[in-house]
């Protein structure tokens, strides 16, 4: 309901943070792989899904959600840097933390193969489709503009057409 804020810094920050959390994320499985015990860990993870729900309460407050995911990753890295051989259980149940917030909802990890993650790919050029197509409607051209000659310097064109937009891939 409010303006979109759109640069490419703040397209490159964004690709940073997801990035954080993907390693955490192959992190989380590469430790979970691994068959040794460990050590109980204190961690509160239920508080970090309340933290998650009342930013998804809060008119889909997605950008506050994200905060929360870059916050709790910063805090399991910490616990795993401070703790010599975390048990299993908290690998667990940070990966199924990240698995149902950042994955389910957000859709910005991904727990697969890291060979799927084109799809995500194809994902954020579609959300930026979509994006585009709004502002284009609240007669906002220059972000429009903008968007589709960004996504061209990267090899993505968009076609307009009179049932939507579509788009290729071309090598740069």
């Amino acid at each position: 309901r409010g303006p979109l804020n759109f640069s490419d810094e703040l397209l490159q920050a964004a690709e940073k943070g997801a990035e954080k959390i993907q390693n955490l994320a192959d992190k989380l499985n590469e430790q979970l792989s691994k068959s040794a015990e460990g050590e109980k860990v204190d961690f509160n993870f239920e508080q970090w899904y309340k933290k998650f729900e009342e930013a998804m309460d809060d008119d889909f407050n997605s950008a506050q959600a994200t905060a929360v995911l870059f916050d709790f990753t910063r805090e399991v890295n910490r616990v795993i840097a401070e703790n010599e051989n975390p048990d299993k259980e908290f690998y667990s149940e940070a990966k199924s933390f990240l698995k149902k917030t950042a994955e389910d909802v957000l859709g910005i990890v991904n727990f697969e193969t890291k060979e799927s993650l084109p799809s995500l790919e194809n994902d954020l050029i579609e959300l930026l489709i979509k994006i585009r197509a709004e502002a284009k409607q609240n007669k906002n051209y220059a972000l429009s503009d903008k968007i589709r000659d960004e996504l061209n310097k990267l090899g993505v064109i968009l076609q307009d057409t009179k049932d939507g937009t579509s788009y290729k891939k071309v090598k740069k």
